[in-house]
Parts: C-alpha cells; sequence; structure tokens
C-alpha cells in the first residue's frame, strides 16, 4: 500500500461486514476498507485531508474540546492501573470516575481524550450542568437551535466525556425531571448505537441513583466500568 494516493483507495469497497483491513478489530465501514478510527487517525496525519473520499471529522482539533488548563495531560501521567484499564476497555464501554473533589478526575479525562483523538477517535466534551443551560436556552422566544439539535451531536460522536454528572445537586436532593429526561435519553441513544460514554461525578453511582432515579444508574453500569480516584486534592498546589 506504500503508493495510495487518497485515503478512498485504503478504504473503498469493504462492506459493514468485513474487518478492517488496517486495525483487524473493527468492521469497515460500508462501502470502504478501513473502520472510521483508523481512516481519521490516517486522515489527521495527512494535516487535513480534502479529497473527494474526505470523511466528516466531528473534532478536527483536540485542542477546541479541552480547556487550557488540562491541555498538558498524557497518559503517562497518570496510575499505571488507570491506564491499562482505559487501554483494555472495549470500544463501547467508558469509564465512570468518581470521587471527592481534586483527585484529577478531568485531568485523567483530558488524557483519555488525547490518546483517543491520536488513535482515530471523535469526542466531544461537555460539562453536565453546561448542556442543561444549553437546552433550557432553546426555550427562549429567540432562541436559533432546538432542543434536538443540541443534543444530537452528543448522540452522534464516537466518544463522549460529560463531566460533573450531579454535582450541582447536594446530597439527598433530587434532579429535575427535565434534568433525568435529558440524561436518561442521552445515554439510551448511545447505548443503542454502542458509543462509549465517559462520565466524572463527585457522587458514586448509588448517590447518582438517589439524585436522578435507578434507571441512570443502571444505564451507567451498562455503558460504563467504574472507577474510584483516591488521594489527596490534587487543587491545594499552587498553580
Amino acid at each position: 500500500m506504500e503508493d495510495i494516493q487518497t485515503i478512498g483507495d485504503v478504504i473503498r469497497s469493504g462492506s459493514l461486514f468485513y474487518k478492517c483491513e488496517k486495525c483487524e478489530l473493527r468492521g469497515a465501514m460500508y462501502e470502504r476498507k478501513w473502520c472510521r478510527p483508523c481512516a481519521l487517525k490516517w486522515q489527521r496525519e495527512q494535516g487535513g485531508y480534502r479529497g473527494k473520499d474526505r470523511i466528516d471529522d466531528l473534532s478536527p482539533m483536540w485542542e477546541a474540546e479541552i480547556p487550557e488548563r488540562y491541555q498538558a495531560a498524557e497518559l503517562s501521567h497518570l496510575p499505571p492501573a488507570l491506564v491499562e484499564q482505559f487501554k483494555s476497555l472495549p470500544d463501547d464501554t467508558g469509564l465512570f470516575l468518581w470521587g471527592e473533589p481534586g483527585r484529577g478526575k478531568t485531568y485523567s479525562m483530558a488524557a483519555f481524550a488525547k490518546a483517543l483523538w491520536a488513535d482515530g477517535w471523535d469526542f466531544r466534551r461537555i460539562s453536565y450542568d453546561w448542556l442543561m443551560l444549553e437546552i433550557r436556552d432553546t426555550y427562549k422566544p429567540a432562541a436559533t437551535q432546538t432542543e434536538k439539535s443540541v443534543i444530537a451531536p452528543l448522540i452522534q460522536v464516537g466518544k463522549l466525556f460529560l463531566e460533573d454528572v450531579g454535582t450541582t445537586v447536594s446530597a439527598g436532593n433530587q434532579e429535575s425531571d427535565f434534568s433525568l429526561r435529558t440524561f436518561v435519553q442521552l445515554l439510551d441513544k448511545r447505548i443503542e448505537n454502542c458509543l462509549a460514554t465517559f462520565v466524572t461525578s463527585n457522587k458514586s453511582i448509588e448517590e447518582l441513583a438517589k439524585s436522578f432515579d435507578g434507571r441512570v444508574a443502571s444505564r451507567l453500569q451498562q455503558a460504563c466500568q467504574i472507577v474510584k480516584l483516591d488521594g489527596r486534592d490534587k487543587r491545594l498546589k499552587s498553580c
């Protein structure tokens, strides 16, 4: 394949029922020979391929999704056991990281997102409360977006990072019906489409079940491997 000129030369003529000829792990895209992550990785390595066979990249630049404070995060900075668990995840499974504030949940997720992007995955990152604000804004008279247009990109993207779920509702209090409905819908659609969701929270699965209800806990256990991060508060260090 040394003389390949376009991305279409290497991924066309495959089938959803054939394995990717590049990684031999995932199914090839329809009428192509490579899977989407392998094709996107190749495309990004070309500096942004613009040919007729170009694949729509939902996250062409990882820097646009990760806040500046966490852009230096790398897998090599994380505990080896956590990295090993991340690397062994099936394509359709994410991680639920929980623990007290400042234990490195967001930093870890930034490292995971960068690693996945380098492997050809597209991803989105958003805090749960910001998502709720964006959806509520669609109900304003002058809104230019609909609830569906806000949620759809998060349902479709290969890997979703949802930060700080349930952190603004104190223990013993309930999330709103609006918040519950949105979260259940989002998890359901991603599970149905075999897409991985990565979640952080200060609360355990059991505590989230009390804040939302048992449906959320059940779906998170299906969608994610659960990891508690312990240790000292890393935010106590000076910037």
